[in-house]
């Protein structure tokens, strides 16, 4: 919408005209935040004459609320069909961001949380809290202008995010510490408190966003400053996003992986499959089932050795049934080193430690496997039979996407400064908090030595299921094959490794000879008992741990 200035009889007045841009324009927006954002509302759309009576009627509940808010002159449409919102602003009221800092004491800072109260018990929300929007006098009570954002009956997340915006505005003028003041000085405790997981820019309009980052101001500090001063716990940021590009991406990605499986399923005769699973030998699927939870056991050894505070055996064990879990709704690296920091974190050891063990397993977990592929390759290097008609372009297609992600990720992190500055010192720090993990001869044996066994249990796992169906391969093969798909699978970000892990192991022990329905059959099989029962005592352990705060 566009803005006037004008003068009738009595003076100055502001105008509002609400064209058919201002419409199109809050339609596009409302359903933008519906689709991306979890407070927005699904609305068929809104005309001009909506938009201006919506505003009119916030500025007359206002006033009669004794805000101080513009008076309404009148509302009317040109031949053209646009429609006016006149105003007439207070005489001696000016916009807070016309105020210089030093003119902000803290008699101001609380009367600005009073009157956001005020809206607030008036039932109103303002929606769009900012220093241009919030007005101020001598020897009057603050005020608000341009409700067009705000709404009757508010949720309590428009509540939330009018007191986080005020919360914002004030620390931009005046330093985060005297706003945090103010606000608890002032405001209700609980809405303060409720408040506290509603900090992130995400809530923040965009104007308002903007001034945070130009401005270098830290809302996560921000947020732990106010949960100090209220004496509670910081909570972990609300997630209000409906979707986020990372949910897009994973979703397409999950897509070319399941269609690459569904391209071998669909090319093998599914009797011959289910002949294969009825004809597997109940022994081997037994030993492929108890070598695979052996795993957990080498996982516990290797992260007992990474960090120097003695870890509990049992718990350990149970956290890492407990990741399998968490595997299955975020990416399995990336879910299991943040829940990594955060038992690690409740056991007392080192924020920095913490934070720096999940990667500092994950990339030793990696060069290890380089050095099992290239230990194997050379032994199953003259054995690798690929037919002249062998169709890897699903494969290919997949190895494409996981490059350009990786490419785009590593760039963008040495081209932002921003980026720049955060990540690589961190990961300094951690090479050197965690490298007595290396020259300690104890804990080097069992971080290695964990990880080398963990990998070898997982090939021994498929190799158990090629026996069961009566086509094995050599150890050398299958450790070569399992090492290389779940490296793979890894890095790619699909939550499980679900469809990729799949995939890759049908393209590699069909490349080493095996059938198509045995190694689809043994690449679910594997799957099964690796990727998909554990889960389900990973849901009890997690609740567990959750019990005897532990996570």
């Amino acid at each position: 919408s566009l803005r006037a200035r004008a003068r009738d009889a009595a003076g100055a007045v502001s105008i509002r005209i609400y064209g058919r841009d201002a419409a199109d324009s809050e339609f596009a927006a409302r359903v933008w935040r519906a689709m991306w954002y979890r407070d927005g509302e699904w609305t068929l759309g809104v005309s001009r004459q909506q938009l201006a009576e919506h505003e009119a009627l916030l500025l007359l509940l206002a006033e009669r609320a004794d805000i101080r808010v513009p008076e309404v002159v009148a509302v009317g449409a040109t031949k053209t069909g646009d429609v006016l919102l006149v105003t007439r602003d207070g005489v001696d009221h000016v916009p807070l961001s016309t105020l210089p800092p030093t003119d902000v004491d803290d008699a101001l800072l609380d009367a600005l949380w009073h009157e956001l109260r005020r809206l607030h018990d008036a039932g109103l929300s303002h929606g769009h809290v900012d220093a241009a929007r919030v007005t101020v006098a001598d020897g009057d009570r603050p005020g608000f202008t341009d409700l067009a954002g705000g709404a009757m009956s508010p949720s309590r997340l428009q509540r939330r995010i009018d007191i986080v915006e005020m919360l914002v505005t004030t620390a931009l003028i005046s330093g985060p510490d005297r706003a945090v003041a103010a606000a608890v000085r002032t405001h209700d405790r609980d809405a303060l408190v409720s408040s506290l997981t509603t900090i992130q820019p995400v809530a923040l309009a965009r104007e308002l966003s903007l001034d945070v980052r130009r401005s270098d101001l830290d809302l996560d500090a921000l947020r732990s400053s106010l949960a100090e001063a209220l004496d509670v716990e910081v909570p972990e940021p609300v997630n209000l996003r409906r979707v986020r590009w990372r949910d897009v991406l994973m979703t397409l990605l999950a897509l070319v992986a399941a269609n690459a499986l569904i391209g071998w399923v669909t090319s093998i005769d599914l009797d011959t499959l289910v002949d294969e699973l009825s004809d597997a030998s109940v022994g081997w699927l037994l030993v492929a089932l108890v070598v695979s939870q052996l795993t957990n056991v080498a996982e516990t050894v290797s992260m007992k050795g990474v960090v120097t505070t003695p870890l509990p055996w049992g718990p350990t064990l149970q956290f890492q049934y407990a990741t399998s879990y968490i595997g299955l709704a975020v990416p399995s690296d990336a879910g299991r080193i943040a829940m990594t920091i955060r038992y690690l974190q409740k056991l007392g050891v080192p924020t920095r430690v913490a934070i720096g063990q999940g990667p500092f397993t994950t990339v030793f977990g990696y060069v290890i496997d380089a050095v099992l592929l290239l230990v194997t390759m050379q032994v199953v290097g003259t054995s690798l039979d690929l037919p002249d008609d062998a169709d890897l372009s699903r494969f290919i297609t997949l190895l494409v996407i996981l490059a350009t992600v990786v490419v785009i990720g590593i760039s963008t992190v040495f081209a932002v400064p921003k980026l720049r500055r955060r990540i690589l010192p961190a990961v300094k720090e951690t090479v050197l908090e965690l490298k007595s993990s290396l020259t300690d001869p104890d804990r080097a044996a069992m971080l290695l030595g964990g990880i080398v066994v963990r990998k070898l249990l997982f090939a021994l796992t498929m190799a158990s299921m090629l026996h069961a169906f009566g086509e094995p391969l050599p150890l050398a093969t299958v450790i070569f094959v399992n090492t290389a798909v779940s490296w793979f699978a890894g890095i790619f970000p699909v939550p499980g490794g679900i469809g990729v892990a799949e995939a890759g192991f049908v393209v590699g022990l069909t490349a080493f000879g095996v059938s198509e329905p045995v190694a689809l059959a043994a690449a679910l099989g594997h799957r099964l008992v690796t990727a998909y029962l554990p889960p389900i005592a990973g849901f009890f352990a997690m609740k567990r741990l959750e019990r005897d705060g532990y996570l």
